[in-house]
């Protein structure tokens, strides 16, 4: 994978996941409470359409991987765990993420955020065992 391909995944997904934490951290913790009962922050519409916007960006770029270095590398059986379970968790990420988008039951939409958020916060770490590993090997 090329330098700019790179560092346009790895800011991309930091900035994704940063993205996804900042409404976290409103939604958990920064609740306004007004006359009318607990509502939600102001600023967590905004952050959530950067997330959305980033998200858009990063299943872009994660099907441009998917195609280019995912399939050299299954190929040449460099295919490592970590990468594997980075791509499974991921695919998850985006299939919860649409199903936030769509569903209109509040029950369901709030299991399913639950997975979104646990599993976001899981994929850090796999992210940085998975390009730990590939700086150590390009090395």
């Amino acid at each position: 994978m090329s330098r700019r391909v790179r560092n346009i995944v790895m800011y991309g997904a930091s900035a994704l996941w940063l993205s996804g934490a900042i409404w976290m951290v409103l939604h958990y913790f920064f609740s306004a409470v007004t006359e009318f009962g607990v509502t939600p922050n102001a600023w967590e519409p905004f952050t959530i359409r950067i997330h959305g916007a980033l998200a858009m960006l990063m299943l872009f770029m994660f099907g441009w991987i998917g195609g280019t270095h995912v399939a050299v590398r299954w190929r040449q059986w460099r295919a490592n765990l970590d990468g594997l379970v980075l791509l499974v968790v991921t695919t998850l990420l985006v299939v919860s993420g649409y199903s936030l988008y769509y569903l209109v039951d509040d029950s369901q939409r709030h299991v399913v955020s639950l997975i979104h958020q646990v599993i976001g916060g899981v994929i850090v770490f796999v992210a940085i065992i998975h390009w730990s590993k590939a700086r150590t090997n390009s090395r």
